[in-house]
């Protein structure tokens, strides 16, 4: 898989990014955003959080266990080095105002 949207917002700035990957219902998939966002807040990286949420749906927790409501999701981190390279195109103006 090759660069996504998602990446291209992590090249700009910023932290992470929580994306699907193919088109799902807001409905069903609620559960497992929610229990992404449990996860996240109680102090975990947003990658941890998303597997957790995701093995949730897998173990039927959520009621979200078809693989299409689960498996559409992934997260894009910045990686840690990124902090050490020399600002670089339309993000150099977004990185000089912080």
């Amino acid at each position: 898989m090759g660069p996504s949207f998602g990446d291209a917002f992590v090249d700009a700035g910023a932290g992470c990014v929580v994306q699907a990957a193919w088109p799902v219902n807001d409905a069903r998939v609620a559960p497992l955003m929610e229990r992404f966002l449990y996860e996240w807040r109680g102090g975990g990286d947003p990658v941890r959080a998303l597997g957790a949420a995701r093995r949730a749906a897998i173990r039927g927790e959520l009621g979200a266990s078809d693989p299409g409501d689960w498996a559409a999701w992934s997260a894009s981190i910045a990686p840690p080095w990124r902090e050490l390279m020399p600002a670089r195109g339309p993000a150099t103006s977004l990185r000089a105002s912080r």
